[in-house]
């Protein structure tokens, strides 16, 4: 049987998927804009360089909507081009292969969607002897989201309990009728 969380674990438990409901609500409503702000702010928290990361003009865009330089543990540069696909509906491969077809020499590829991917863009994502494309779904965006508090805050609250390593015995004696009354 698996453990269920009770009392003041399911509680947060709760107020979590609820925040996760509302923030992926949030992604499907808000402005190109404000969405467009919120995936450049992602891409600078993953550790994008600051002055590199660029949104493209709606118009000609050639299927990337943004640019910039992941500086991947200060050891080497991924020059990345980055498709945002605010969907329902699965991305599918044409999406997958119209992204590889706009990279320039040495630049990587990244699609973020709000929806999932198909099994054919997976596997157009991953084809051998291709550029590889980075998938990110709707799912592991609201993680990313999460992970990197961006459009979310965390709060620490503090819980108070006893030790029941250190009260242990005192704590297993209490609910004997043989315990010692106070004076």
């Amino acid at each position: 049987m698996q453990w269920q969380p009770s009392g003041i674990d399911q509680q947060v438990q709760q107020i979590n998927e609820n925040t996760r409901s509302q923030l992926r609500e949030l992604l499907h409503t808000m402005s190109p804009e404000r969405f467009e702000a919120l995936i450049t702010e992602l891409l600078l928290q993953m550790g994008f360089a600051e002055n590199t990361v660029t949104v493209t003009p709606y118009s000609n865009d050639g299927g990337i909507d943004g640019v910039g330089v992941y500086r991947a543990a200060g050891l080497t540069e991924v020059n990345a081009a980055v498709q945002v696909k605010r969907w329902k509906r699965n991305v599918q491969a044409p999406t997958v292969t119209q992204l590889r077809g706009s990279l320039q020499v040495h630049q990587q590829g990244i699609i973020i969607t709000t929806s999932d991917f198909s099994s054919g863009a997976r596997s157009e994502a991953s084809a051998p002897n291709k550029t590889r494309i980075g998938l990110i779904n709707g799912a592991e965006l609201l993680d990313m989201l999460i992970k990197l508090k961006v459009g979310v805050v965390e709060k620490d609250l503090k819980v108070i309990s006893l030790d029941a390593e250190w009260w242990g015995e005192l704590l297993a004696t209490e609910t004997t009728p043989e315990a010692a009354p106070l004076v």
